[in-house]
């Protein structure tokens, strides 16, 4: 009895791993005219954590005769990595032409050019900058988004934040008359 509630239980983390792996992916394929993504310095220690304590248990009942069975440690381990892969491609940075998105999980974190009043990029210690962007939501006092940005991306990041910035600060009449010189 023991035995098929472990099967069902190993069998469900795998179902919900692979779904949230399947569900992430479909969120960063859904974006569409990217222009710059990127990962942020910080990462979730739990997916990592889990397969070192996994390990560990593996290891021990392997020395005490009683170890874990391999189709059993195999389907952990193929749950933590899908876990742990979603959760890298979930905490993606990305920069559209619509705008940028913070966090593909969660839709409130899209931040539109139309929302954007400004920015400015402050230095880290640690090679790259912080990207302080000052938006405003519809109805909602001004916000700060803080990201890290590697330094090989600073200066293509500012320069699309940038051409957002001004051209939506053209008038009517100059954004008519560049459409007509670029045609």
């Amino acid at each position: 009895m023991l035995d098929l509630l472990h099967s069902l239980l190993v069998a469900g983390l795998c179902i919900a791993s692979l779904t949230m792996l399947g569900m992430a992916l479909v969120n960063r394929a859904r974006l569409a005219h990217v222009l710059h993504s990127w990962h942020p310095r910080v990462w979730q220690p739990w997916p990592y954590l889990f397969i070192v304590a996994l390990g560990a248990l593996w290891f021990s009942g392997r020395a005490l005769g009683n170890p874990l069975p391999t189709w059993s440690f195999m389907a952990y381990t193929l749950a933590t990595v899908a876990w742990a892969w979603a959760d890298h491609i979930r905490n993606t940075i990305v920069i559209t032409r619509y705008g940028v998105v913070r966090c593909l999980q969660n839709t409130t974190c899209t931040i539109t050019w139309t929302q954007v009043l400004d920015y400015f990029v402050q230095s880290t210690p640690r090679g790259g900058c912080t990207l302080v962007i000052l938006y405003q939501k519809e109805g909602l006092p001004t916000q700060r988004c803080t990201l890290f940005v590697p330094k090989p991306l600073v200066a293509t990041v500012q320069t699309t934040l940038d051409s957002h910035l001004s051209e939506r600060a053209k008038t009517p009449d100059q954004v008519t008359r560049t459409k007509r010189t670029r045609a």
